[in-house]
């Protein structure tokens, strides 16, 4: 099974990067927002464009304060992936998080990648099937 993950701590304020696993991709809806805690309580909206590409930006709405950008409606302007706020309609672009209807206002734009875990080799020998025994024919009734 294959993860998504959201890279927290970006080398914003000294931070180290880390990453940090959300959901299976396969749990997202394209085109329809999701809230995910992170670490030290902030919370980030994350999204699946039509194409399977995975965005992520701060959840809270900087014109109202509110927790809603996962609750937006998804777009596209001039090709790129937006999501405009439920409450003012704002539109931010999901891969950057600037705000294309007031430039100087933005979100939090995480990095995000989807990561498929190594299987160890005790555990793939586990799932082979092993060959079937072949069977004497059993015999026809009349």
């Amino acid at each position: 099974m294959s993860v998504l993950e959201i890279l927290i701590g970006d080398g914003v304020d000294g931070e180290p990067g880390e990453w940090f696993g959300v959901c299976e991709p396969s749990a997202l809806t394209p085109g329809r927002g999701v809230a995910v805690l992170l670490p030290g309580g902030r919370q980030a909206a994350v999204f699946l464009d039509r194409a399977g590409v995975p965005y992520a930006v701060a959840n809270q709405d900087p014109f109202s304060g509110a927790y809603v950008l996962s609750r937006g409606l998804t777009g596209t302007h001039e090709g790129r992936f937006f999501v405009a706020s439920p409450l003012l309609k704002q539109r931010f672009d999901l891969a950057t998080g600037r705000c294309l209807d007031d430039e100087g206002v933005a979100v939090q734009a995480y990095r995000t990648r989807v990561r498929v875990p190594v299987r160890e080799p005790e555990a793939v020998r586990e799932r082979v099937r092993e060959p079937e025994r072949e069977r004497e024919p059993e015999p026809v009734r009349t």
